[in-house]
């Protein structure tokens, strides 16, 4: 039987999603078409390949939507939120236990993950993040006594800690309302 790499990727996500990372084995993803582990290792380094091809596919046309929100007419504090509304939603669609082993790639290096690179889509997303706060401060619309550049860090470890708690609680509270009440601890002037 021939499969191609989309087959083998969507079966293997669908079987993450239903069984967990850890618990999917090579043999189990080959098997369920009746394969050889060659099969998959034709397409595919390793079942993390998988992952990071469909993290990577999420968020495929993300750099022009993070210019086309950058040069918008919404606030500061919206473009943020709307920002934030994106990372919230990707994890979403990722999932608990596949956002736990795409932070464990992360903080081990494990991989050479593609959208941490100059041009990749985090870097980029960062990027936005940060200007967003430093433009409000300098345009005057943050409160406080911290530089946009300390906002903007503050708020990235409230993120990465939010989504992270999400993850480690197997998505047991609603992510979205999170978030939200995050985002109204923004110093946005009145």
């Amino acid at each position: 039987m021939k499969v191609t790499r989309a087959e083998l990727a969507g079966r293997a996500l669908d079987m993450f999603r239903k069984h967990g990372f850890d618990a999917v084995s090579v043999n189990d993803i080959a098997g369920s078409f009746n394969v050889t582990k060659g099969s998959f290792y034709h397409y595919f380094k390793s079942k993390d390949d998988i992952l990071l091809d469909y993290y990577n596919n999420l968020l495929l046309n993300s750099n022009v939507l993070l210019d086309q929100i950058l040069a918008g007419p919404a606030t500061i504090t919206n473009k943020v939120k709307t920002l934030t509304d994106i990372a919230v939603n990707a994890t979403i669609t990722l999932g608990p236990d596949l956002l736990q082993r795409l932070l464990v790639l992360y903080l081990t290096q494990e991989s050479d993950l593609t959208i941490l690179q100059e041009g990749g889509y985090l870097v980029n997303y960062l990027a936005a993040l940060r200007t967003l706060f430093v433009q409000g401060k300098e345009q005057g619309q943050w409160a406080g006594e911290l530089s946009g550049e300390d906002l903007y860090w503050n708020y990235i470890h409230d993120l990465l800690g939010l989504l992270s708690e999400w993850s480690v609680k197997n998505g047991s509270f609603d992510l979205k309302s999170a978030a939200s009440k995050m985002i109204a601890l923004l110093p946005a002037k009145a």
